[in-house]
């Protein structure tokens, strides 16, 4: 197994002031002396190799919340994307912690527990898509049912109205047939 980063061996504070400085614009010599400031050693290369590292994770996410919009923008804004795209970033920031905790040689060495917390994440994430589609899915099924009743008994008014001017009522079946597709029996 890789030995740990000095860098992830600091408080998580540390960590986090470490990418504070850095967002401000802050160069890999300047983040050393603040560190140095606060009485912590580590290395300049260190400090770099967790920097090019936090780099690479931050565009990986900026990906995913890319192609998550993109998706988003597709498929509308519904409730159920809005908990999906949630999970998504729930699931994308423990994969994020992971890929933290590489070793200064960059190798993904990941806790076997955080593992099985993001497979099981996956799976509830699979799961709450599939019942955000099938809850889609069944109010699409109602609204329609509700749909074709609504033109169902306008069609019968019609058809009220249509007899009561005097057309016979085989007229009145070939024109709901014809302009309303409705056949009758």
């Amino acid at each position: 197994m890789p030995r740990a980063s000095s860098i992830s061996k600091l408080p998580p504070e540390i960590r986090e002031k470490i990418t504070v400085l850095r967002t401000q614009g802050r160069t890999i010599d300047e983040i050393v002396g603040k560190l140095a400031e606060l009485d912590i050693d580590v290395s300049r290369s260190a400090v770099g190799r967790h920097l090019k590292q936090q780099k690479k994770i931050f565009e990986q996410i900026q990906k995913g919340r890319h192609m998550a919009e993109a998706i988003a923008r597709q498929f509308g804004d519904a409730e159920g994307t809005k908990l999906q795209r949630t999970n998504i970033e729930l699931l994308q920031t423990i994969i994020t912690d992971m890929m933290f905790s590489a070793g200064d040689d960059g190798v993904f060495d990941p806790d076997p527990k955080n593992v099985m917390f993001a497979a099981t994440a996956l799976e509830k994430l699979s799961k709450a898509s599939k019942l955000s589609t099938d809850q889609e899915l069944q109010i699409r099924k109602e609204a329609e049912r509700e749909a074709m009743k609504k033109a169902a008994s306008m069609v019968d008014e019609a058809a009220k109205t249509a007899k009561d001017k005097g057309l016979s009522p085989e007229m009145v079946d070939q024109l709901k047939a014809k302009f309303l597709g409705v056949k009758t029996s």
